[in-house]
């Protein structure tokens, strides 16, 4: 799978082993969902991952950027959060 959408889930938390099995995903939209949290590291398997869409959730920290393999992802959007913390 290179493609996964989730949008429109009332999803609230994402954490590091919901993403395991999808080495190969490239893109995710996780956009209109009402996320709060996002586990650091969540993303270090997903070597091949270049674009997150993480649109209109309730993302307060981007703390979770702090993982090894970020690096990868080129297009990241964060629009429509409450974002107020990126250390």
């Amino acid at each position: 799978m290179q493609s996964l959408y989730l949008s429109n889930n009332n999803i609230i938390y994402i954490n590091k082993i919901l993403f395991t099995d999808l080495r190969n995903l490239i893109y995710l939209d996780l956009s209109y969902n009402k996320i709060e949290t996002i586990q650091t590291g969540c993303f270090d398997l997903l070597i091949n991952l270049e674009s997150v869409i993480l649109k209109n959730n309730e993302i307060k920290s981007l703390n979770f950027l702090d993982g090894e393999q970020t690096l990868s992802i080129s297009r990241l959007i964060l629009s429509e959060n409450l974002i107020i913390n990126i250390s």
